[in-house]
């Protein structure tokens, strides 16, 4: 701040002049103003009752007793720079897909883990500017790939393995399987094997109450559990197998039209229905308690009938064809006899009539 000047011997005041008044007359303060508040105006100087010097921004002077002060209004500084705009944060990466399910497991995949959130921008600097904010991480990863359902058996691309699968099977290295009560073979329908190839079936307890028929299979096998195939059976092929070792199983009747048919109905009142067979060679074993109460019809160029389950075959043996060994050895076993019309017959006991 600029020292006011003194005048010796005279003033001037806001009245004229007067006698010699030794009062200093002091300028107008200095205005603070200037670029960021760094320049204050100078002082006015002025000779009698001259006009105070442009000061810095908003300067404010005490008059003097000898003249007017500084009133001039000083320059405002400029605005300081806006800070820069904060970078934006990367995408978050997506979560990888995930593992498809194997082998009949529908298990869905699992969901792809989110991306990390982008880092926020650095706040800009100056007085006026505004930090830019960081732009939020990109997103979640994508949801995984739900698993595939699972393949019965080991297919391949034939005709019969297409029928076979139609008909409710699977093909499992070459033959036309129905393990009836899984997932894959319900065998809520009746059991169509195809042509020209093998064909099995496992049906478990109290399963498969519908029929079955596998007579143009190349060969045929078929097991039965427990109140199990309550419909017809009807077997072929090269060889036909029929095993009702369940209880009360093949209620239905059981047929061999293949070339070489076996038959055994082990389980306690097994086989209730007819069974008949015929081709080649026929054997036929009613080892269960009460087993094949319809009794048997056998006629195949070669027969061999066995009824030595207690009360077995009371229905009775019918057999013709080349030959015909019929054993009723169990206790009460062929209560209606065995008749043979073949070339050749051979009974046991010996004393078995035909009634």
């Amino acid at each position: 701040m600029a020292a006011g000047l003194i005048a010796v011997g005279c003033t001037v005041n806001r009245t004229g002049l007067s006698g010699a008044d030794t009062t200093p007359v002091i300028s107008g303060a200095a205005a603070t103003g200037g670029r960021g508040g760094a320049a204050s105006g100078a002082a006015g100087t002025f000779a009698a009752g001259g006009g105070g010097g442009a000061g810095g921004g908003a300067g404010s002077s005490a008059p003097g007793l000898g003249g007017i002060g500084g009133d001039v209004v000083g320059t405002s500084g400029d605005a300081g720079s806006g800070g820069d705009a904060g970078n934006a944060g990367d995408a978050g990466n997506g979560g990888d897909a995930g593992t498809a399910g194997t082998g009949g497991s529908d298990t869905a995949g699992a969901a792809g883990r989110g991306g990390a959130a982008g880092l926020a921008g650095a706040a800009g600097s100056g007085a006026s500017g505004r930090g830019g904010a960081g732009a939020a991480g990109a997103g979640g990863g994508g949801a995984g790939t739900g698993g595939t359902g699972g393949i019965c058996g080991t297919p391949v691309a034939t005709a019969a393995c297409e029928e076979c699968m139609a008909a409710g099977g699977s093909c499992v290295d070459g033959t036309c399987t129905f393990a009836c009560g899984t997932p894959c073979n319900p065998c809520t329908r009746d059991i169509k094997c195809p042509k020209e190839m093998p064909c099995s079936i496992d049906c478990p307890t109290s399963g498969c109450s519908v029929a079955i028929d596998c007579r143009d299979a190349t060969t045929c096998t078929v097991r039965c559990a427990n109140n199990a195939c309550t419909g017809l059976i009807q077997c072929g092929g090269n060889p036909c197998s029929v095993t009702c070792f369940g209880n009360a199983s093949c209620r239905g009747g059981v047929t061999g039209a293949g070339t070489m048919n076996t038959i055994v109905c082990s389980g306690t009142g097994a086989c209730a229905g007819k069974v008949s067979c015929s081709g080649v060679t026929c054997q036929a074993t009613c080892s269960g308690p009460q087993s094949c109460a319809m009794g048997i019809q056998a006629d195949a160029a070669g027969n061999t009938i066995t009824c030595r389950g207690s009360g077995s075959c009371n229905g009775g043996v019918r057999c013709s064809g080349n030959s015909c060994s019929t054993d009723c050895t169990g206790l009460t076993a062929c209560m209606m006899g065995a008749c043979c019309s073949a070339a050749s017959c051979q009974r046991m006991p010996t004393n078995l009539q035909c009634r």
